[in-house]
């Protein structure tokens, strides 16, 4: 994810300061100019925690071409960037950015990030630009907490529930819950079509379950607020949480289905039963 701000660090000959030198230190041919800086962004950029990786992006003039600059960067309160140096060559017009990674950390709330002209081919020098991110919470659309009673689901269907996610982004990662390790599990993620399992948006090819959570990145897919069916298959009897205690006002729906097979774009008209419901969900984004 890019983040939707600039840190920007203008260079121009008429807004720069001349740095007194200290008697004997101004080394003929060196300029040593404290540039004008300017921070550049419509408001707090949002960022995805629990360990998203988004982008934070610097822009550099200089007031002379092809020169390179050194932009050091500074951590945040609850995350990293990386690299904490980098170098950057300005073009013919003076113009260059610098792109780098923000590993955010799990806590959500508020936090900034600092970047800093250290040096360029010129010796010019800048103050910290600060940009202040909004690290956002991932939404977890379903049913992510641990069940008490073991599942038992047969092999040979694609099987699955309605899952509302409530926020419009990106879906991230798809999770479930199973208490124990094993079988293998393959999932389709549907679209819903008047009440019913509808177009293929995502999908997680066959792998095998973990004890306890698991929580598998994809790569993003843009996703809107709505209904969606989580469906799943495996290979041998699987054990992901279920609700029990005798629910029954939970649809489940399915159709028998080879895993490992491909999965249909459109799914068909399926078989329908009222059940409980599943530990299945949907880790949402920005």
């Amino acid at each position: 994810m890019r983040l939707g701000l600039a840190l920007v660090a203008v260079c121009a000959c008429g807004s720069v300061e001349k740095i007194k030198p200290d008697a004997g230190k101004d080394a003929p041919g060196i300029d040593a100019f404290v540039p004008a800086v300017a921070l550049s962004m419509p408001g707090p950029a949002n960022v995805d925690a629990e360990g998203e990786y988004s982008t934070l992006t610097v822009q550099v003039h200089t007031a002379k071409p092809h020169k390179v600059v050194n932009v050091a960067y500074s951590g945040t309160t609850d995350g990293t960037i990386s690299p904490m140096l980098d170098f950057v060559t300005t073009d013919g017009s003076g113009d260059g950015s610098s792109n780098v990674t923000y590993l955010s950390g799990s806590a959500a709330g508020p936090a900034t990030a600092s970047a800093t002209v250290i040096g360029t081919t010129d010796g010019m020098m800048s103050a910290p630009l600060t940009a202040m991110l909004n690290i956002v919470p991932l939404e977890r659309a379903g049913f992510p907490t641990p069940y008490p009673t073991q599942g038992s689901f047969t092999v040979g269907y694609l099987l699955g529930e309605q899952v509302t996610v409530m926020t419009t982004g990106h879906l991230k990662r798809i999770g479930f819950y199973s208490a124990v390790a094993g079988p293998n599990i393959q999932v389709g993620i549907y679209t819903d079509v008047s009440g019913a399992p509808g177009t293929l948006v995502a999908q997680l090819p066959g792998r095998a379950v973990v004890a306890g959570v698991n929580e598998i990145q994809i790569s993003p897919i843009p996703i809107t607020a709505g209904t969606y069916w989580f469906m799943a298959v495996y290979d041998n009897t699987g054990h992901v949480g279920r609700h029990g205690a005798g629910m029954t006002d939970t649809k489940t729906d399915y159709i028998s289905f080879t895993y490992n097979s491909q999965l249909p774009m459109t799914f068909p008209a399926p078989m329908s039963y009222m059940g409980d419901s599943f530990n299945y969900y949907l880790v949402v984004g920005q």
